[in-house]
């Protein structure tokens, strides 16, 4: 599985896999609920799902299973995968970090100007900021 996307009707997808059916397919839309993809925009990256796998996989390692290792092929195969960067997603990241850095922004001025609480967390990151 190479790093996960999402798209605007909330499914996830392996990413080449997301990548190659928006490519190859005539009708632009999902593969699981048929609505119509942004032809711009149709899929950003699902980190909270790749932390989840990741984290399984780290497990994986921890119960014994030499091949999830960090030098163990399966896990070496997936490293790979998930260093897979689709045709254009430079210009889809360097807006998701200029997005995020917008929101961080936002909020130390919100935090200066109200006071900051210990209590008070602010997440940056996945689809929310888009």
């Amino acid at each position: 599985v190479a790093s996960h996307v999402g798209n605007p009707c909330g499914h996830s997808f392996c990413g080449e896999c997301g990548w190659q059916w928006h490519i190859q397919k005539r009708n632009k839309g999902c593969p699981c609920c048929r609505r119509t993809l942004d032809e711009n925009l149709p899929m950003i990256p699902n980190i909270a799902l790749d932390n989840t796998v990741e984290k399984h996989l780290k497990a994986l390692a921890l119960t014994g299973a030499s091949e999830w290792e960090p030098h163990g092929q399966k896990f070496v195969d997936w490293d790979a995968r998930k260093q897979w960067v689709p045709f254009g997603s430079i210009l889809l990241v360097n807006l998701m970090i200029t997005l995020s850095q917008g929101v961080a922004q936002g909020c130390r001025n919100k935090r200066g100007k109200e006071g900051s609480s210990s209590a008070e967390t602010h997440h940056v990151g996945g689809y929310s900021g888009l």
